[in-house]
């Protein structure tokens, strides 16, 4: 299920010739499994697995069966915890791995990954186990091919519009940094610097304590700021990298200041991070990106009457917690497909089980009714509970075929501010879904949000 790599598998051969089948992995057990990968010599096959259920994306591990005697599934990379910035290895987080993985002499698997707010191209020979990252310019690298002992890939970054690079693997088995060759020109978007930026929360998760989390922040290099835009990622088990997207440039090159924030609970920062959430959504998400405001409003010496929010799908989650909880901080938000209220949410999303396993509750079964118990925990972290405080001009976008985030979830939130006398708008939109990805759909939406924001920080 897209976005939802989590659900229960079981990995099967079929015997042509004696017509038969024998599961690979085990039929009673909780995990994942996919993406299966044979070797080019046929000796060995890899695939993903992962623990099923719990939070809707999680560290990955790489399996690995000797297909010549089909023998038990060995590890080959195990769940990372926290990673460290030594070797910038912090786990797998690919939802699949590339069609085509592998060397020519069978030894390595190549695949993408998230570390932090990047992503690299690593190496993993399986004889020993040994990562090899492949990459080392920051942005966002991700393997296209390989064909015999030749990769492509692509490579990008803020600033920068994608670029295929090609390379050969033959260094990587001399034990040889890889030399890329490009092969389309590298084009840099005038008008735009940008940085990393490491945040220390200042309420500790109890448990996971030593955790840190990032943001990214975009600016104008060649003019003063509009305004600034804090734009949370959805998931919220996802990352915003630092890859070329136009959403982010065009906003700069219009003249504000964005921030992507890559809140703890963000992939790509270790499991530690990715469980340090569950059961605090609502809250400590929301901590985060509010403090990585005015972390960056002091940083940056911007103006604090000109903040506004944008976000989707948990994104949108938390940009409606944040006009809740600090009703005179934001003076406007965009919210595309947010979560809005987890209660109703519940029936009529595509995958009720997200909701009880970010919050955290117990024994839920599919088809089971939420007790009153729950229902009111539900309301306490949801967007709606904080719906009286809200002030700042709130306008609201919708897939009108949306199944993961049902469109009810922003008819509610609408009527709801409507009635406390909040300025408000809605658009709609048809034949989009979860994404608002279509060609008309997204040109539409950026301009009214454009509109949105430049009114609202008059």
């Amino acid at each position: 299920m897209i976005y939802c790599p989590v659900r229960r598998s079981v990995l099967h051969h079929y015997n042509l010739e004696t017509d038969s089948l024998k599961p690979l992995t085990d039929e009673n057990g909780n995990i994942s499994v996919r993406s299966a990968r044979f070797s080019p010599d046929g000796s060995k096959l890899v695939y993903l697995e992962c623990k099923a259920g719990g939070p809707h994306c999680v560290t990955q591990k790489l399996m690995l069966i000797n297909w010549l005697r089909i023998e038990e599934a060995s590890i080959v990379v195990d769940v990372v915890e926290t990673g460290t910035s030594d070797d910038l290895f912090f786990g797998m987080y690919c939802e699949s791995l590339p069609a085509n993985c592998w060397n020519s002499t069978s030894t390595h698997v190549i695949f993408s990954t998230e570390c932090n707010s990047v992503e690299h191209i690593f190496s993993v020979e399986l004889q020993t186990g040994s990562i090899t990252r492949l990459t080392d310019t920051p942005g966002c690298w991700l393997v296209r091919d390989i064909q015999g002992d030749h990769i492509l890939a692509s490579v990008s970054c803020i600033d920068m519009s994608p670029a295929l690079v090609v390379a050969s693997l033959k260094d990587l088995a001399k034990g040889m940094s890889l030399s890329w060759k490009y092969l389309d020109p590298v084009t840099r978007i005038p008008g735009i610097k940008w940085q990393f930026k490491s945040h220390v929360p200042r309420i500790p998760n109890p448990v996971y304590s030593s955790l840190t989390y990032e943001s990214i922040v975009l600016q104008p290099s060649n003019r003063t700021s509009k305004g600034f835009i804090l734009f949370p990622h959805g998931g919220p088990h996802s990352v915003f990298p630092a890859a070329y997207q136009i959403y982010f440039v065009s906003l700069v090159r219009l003249g504000f200041t964005v921030a992507l924030v890559n809140y703890r609970g963000s992939t790509g920062f270790g499991e530690a991070s990715i469980l340090s959430l569950v059961g605090n959504i609502g809250d400590a998400d929301v901590k985060d990106v509010h403090q990585c405001a005015e972390e960056i409003l002091e940083e940056f010496q911007l103006d604090k009457d000109r903040v506004v929010l944008l976000g989707g799908s948990h994104g949108g989650f938390l940009a409606a917690h944040l006009l809740g909880q600090y009703p005179d901080f934001y003076k406007a938000a965009v919210i595309r497909n947010g979560v809005t209220n987890l209660v109703t949410m519940i029936a009529l999303t595509d995958i009720p089980d997200w909701v009880l396993q970010e919050a955290k509750i117990a024994g839920y079964m599919p088809g089971k009714v939420p007790t009153a118990e729950v229902n009111s925990y539900l309301h306490s972290v949801s967007p709606v509970a904080h719906i009286d405080k809200i002030k700042a001009p709130t306008m609201l976008m919708i897939g009108k075929e949306d199944r993961r985030v049902p469109p009810s979830q922003s008819f509610e939130f609408y009527k709801a501010l409507l009635c406390k006398g909040v300025k408000t708008r809605m658009f709609v939109y048809p034949d989009n879904s979860h994404p608002i990805s279509s060609v008309e759909a997204e040109s539409d939406s950026f301009i009214n949000l454009y509109k949105w924001f430049i009114t609202h920080m008059q």
